[in-house]
């Protein structure tokens, strides 16, 4: 709309599971891989409720890039008014990528595997993962972090402020 009556050149990103340095991962009530981080650096087991759900993830830097080249290109056809979604790595289980953590932390950790009771099923969104090749296309963005080192990144980077998130 704003694009549309004022002709100012804005752009929407709609972001899925963002990872990285500063996320939460004290409080709960955040993403479920916050808390899958905390559990790893406390040395205690998390629980991976189902697995085969797929998801897709993207690293703080790259969040920060696609925004940055957002901007830049806002005024250009090809990306004036739209809304792209923003996604990471290829989507992967959260079987998958719990063991993805467990290596990133040199081996270290354990979860253990629930289903979904009949009750808590419908909170369950199943697999998601985001379509960014309109965004990729109109401005030439590519993630430049993948899941494996995204995660070893993200562990070190709490592994030094561990008093400030645990």
């Amino acid at each position: 709309l704003e694009n549309r009556v004022l002709h100012r050149p804005v752009v929407s990103l709609r972001l899925t599971n963002c990872y990285g340095p500063r996320l939460r991962i004290k409080d709960a009530r955040q993403t479920f891989l916050g808390i899958w981080i905390r559990r790893v650096l406390e040395n205690e087991p998390f629980e991976v409720w189902g697995g085969a759900q797929l998801r897709d993830l993207t690293y703080a830097d790259d969040v920060t890039s696609a925004f940055m080249m957002a901007a830049e290109q806002a005024a250009s056809p090809a990306v004036a008014g739209q809304v792209f979604n923003i996604g990471g790595s290829p989507p992967i289980s959260l079987l998958d990528l719990a063991a993805k953590l467990i290596a990133a932390n040199g081996g270290q950790g354990s979860f253990d595997t629930r289903e979904f009771p009949a009750d808590r099923a419908p909170i369950d969104i199943g697999s998601y993962a985001a379509d960014d090749r309109a965004f990729r296309n109109a401005t030439g963005w590519a993630p430049a972090i993948d899941l494996d080192k995204g995660l070893k990144l993200s562990l070190d980077w709490y592994r030094q402020r561990l008093a400030d998130y645990l």
